[in-house]
């Protein structure tokens, strides 16, 4: 499966383990050869710009595509936390989804961190799931309680 990260020595977008940047193993592939493994790719990056999703956009599409959801909130919340400035490390997401009909709250919670396995090991570091049927979102008058301050952890 191909996942996009940062080059380790200049940050350009690459695949993991490929060993080439985005645009050079690119470089002379006509575009209907091109693999079309993750269909949420087209939606987050534009090789002809060369924009480089971030992790905020990747999250959103891969969610959107898993569970077609009512209603989508995603929050970064990193900067409620003892990381660098511009993190894309803590998240909170709020999916409303059909797809959650009949499922067990932990049923739910799995459902999500299956989608984002990759962002996982990318660096994602936490993740708050609020996953809700529409019935339920609309009984809960389609509020989500602030998330706690962060109560530890360290920059060193």
């Amino acid at each position: 499966m191909c996942v996009e990260v940062p080059c380790h020595g200049c940050d350009k977008p690459t695949w993991r383990g490929c060993g080439l940047h985005i645009d050079q193993a690119l470089a002379g592939v006509p575009e209907d050869d091109r693999c079309k493994c993750q269909p949420w790719t087209q939606a987050i990056f534009d090789l002809k710009s060369k924009a480089v999703p971030t992790r905020h956009a990747t999250i959103e599409a891969k969610l959107m595509a898993a569970f077609q959801p009512t209603h989508l909130e995603v929050i970064n919340e990193s900067h409620m936390h003892n990381v660098a400035k511009g993190s894309e490390t803590h998240f909170k997401v709020v999916v409303v989804s059909e797809a959650f009909e009949g499922k067990k709250l932990i049923e739910t919670q799995r459902m999500v961190n299956a989608v984002l396995k990759a962002e996982f090991d990318a660096g994602l570091h936490a993740l708050s799931i609020k996953a809700k049927t529409p019935q339920k979102w609309a009984d809960s008058g389609g509020v989500v309680d602030p998330s706690p301050k962060c109560m530890g952890g360290s920059k060193a």
